[in-house]
């Protein structure tokens, strides 16, 4: 039985990648890129919960011809799929019309880039298990420990080439030059497996909101941008 009805899962899949043309449906295993995100959400969730959001009625078409609900689809305005667009407002319009259609309210919302297909299982019901833990967290993102540590980050703030370190602190102590048994292990880098939002904090008008709950993923797993991404991946 399912007992995550206040829930629904949004796969964006845009048509315009620039740098990896059509990435979304490049085939994997024999699947279009996008339909691993969703086999892998309708294993926790009813496919009536279960949403592909793109620009693209040929990424439509594709959908359907490998079973999906014409109604499982939506298509989203052309102002929305651009390259600098944010994930929020995608999220904003496909939660809206899903309410709408569906005549009820979502409390989360779980976001699977179809970029990251190979999952760690069970990584929907722990992410769902931690934002209900706590009603002050905004959201949970998957994250792993850094493999560059920001204590060795430089950045360059004008024209010449002097740079700087990234973190400092007050004592002015040379953080970059500390041994590497003695950096911390608090810094870690947000991953694509999963990500859940609640209602309240898109209501507020952000993605993330200002308490967000790390979910630990162990193995690294590919997230798919360059044609090299791709190829490592097959």
């Amino acid at each position: 039985m399912n007992n995550k009805k206040n829930t629904i899962a949004i796969i964006p899949a845009r048509s315009g990648s620039k740098g990896l043309k059509d990435k979304n449906i490049l085939e994997f295993q024999g699947l279009p890129l996008f339909l691993h995100s969703y086999n892998y959400a309708i294993k926790s969730l009813d496919k009536s919960q279960v949403i592909i959001s793109t620009d693209s009625y040929k990424y439509r078409e594709i959908a359907i011809k490998n079973g999906l609900d014409v109604n499982s689809i939506f298509i989203r305005p052309p102002s929305l799929a651009e390259d600098l667009v944010v994930d929020y407002p995608v999220a904003l319009h496909a939660w809206i019309e899903y309410e709408k259609i569906n005549n009820c309210e979502i409390d989360f919302l779980i976001w699977l880039r179809p970029t990251s297909p190979l999952r760690e299982k069970g990584l929907i019901e722990k992410s769902l298990n931690l934002i209900k833990s706590d009603k002050n967290i905004s959201s949970v993102r998957a994250m792993r420990n850094v493999s560059e540590h920001p204590y060795r980050i430089w950045e360059q703030k004008n024209p010449n080439k002097q740079v700087y370190p990234l973190i400092c602190n007050n004592n002015q102590e040379e953080l970059a030059n500390i041994p590497r048994q003695l950096l911390p292990k608090s810094y870690f880098f947000q991953s694509g497996e999963i990500e859940v939002v609640r209602r309240r904090t898109l209501q507020k008008g952000s993605f993330s909101g200002n308490h967000v709950c790390p979910l630990f993923i162990e193995n690294k797993s590919p997230d798919i941008d360059t044609i090299y991404d791709f190829e490592e991946l097959n």
